[in-house]
């Protein structure tokens, strides 16, 4: 949550600073506002990229595919910008889409680490769903908002918690 807290900031200092900038562009100064010297558009991808990544790890996967679409949209041919996309779109079930993204990503950088196992994980979720698409079983690492990727302490801590939330004992029904 600090590192998601973290790019928000410094991706609001860097929009106040572009509208500032806008905003005295009719003025003689021909330089840039403090905070946005030596700033290109390719750093602005990588904050967008490494929030999409926060995002995903604490369950936002929406907000993590959002802001993996503006990071591309900064910079398109950022690479690991890409692999934040398809990622997400993994995360979200829209397999076919984070595929290409994936495979495009292998094109650009085949040394990507972590790629082969994003791109096996795919590819496996794909075929499944494409096999009985009326029987596709429910995602556990969804239903337990977390990351595919979790570790297994991660996973037992999220398994542990929805035990509790969902235990027979702990729920109150009307009488």
């Amino acid at each position: 949550a600090e590192a998601l807290d973290a790019y928000t900031t410094a991706l609001d200092v860097v929009e106040a600073a572009a509208m500032t900038s806008s905003s005295s562009s009719s003025s003689s100064s021909s330089s840039p506002p403090e905070p946005l010297q030596g700033l290109d558009g390719g750093a602005v991808a990588v904050v967008w990229g490494n929030r999409s990544a926060a995002h995903r790890k604490l369950g936002m996967m929406e907000e993590a595919l959002e802001d993996a679409d503006r990071c591309l949209r900064v910079a398109p041919g950022y690479a690991k910008g890409r692999f934040r996309r398809g990622v997400a779109l993994l995360e979200l079930g829209r397999y076919e889409e984070a595929l290409r993204d994936l495979r495009e990503v292998k094109r650009m950088e085949p040394q990507t680490q972590g790629l082969a196992d994003w791109i096996r994980r795919g590819v496996h979720r794909n075929i499944s769903a494409c096999a009985a698409p009326t029987l596709q079983p429910a995602d556990p690492y969804r239903a337990l908002g977390i990351p595919m990727d979790a570790s297994a302490d991660e996973v037992r801590r999220a398994y542990k918690q929805s035990a509790r939330l969902w235990h027979p004992d702990k729920q109150r029904t009307a009488a």
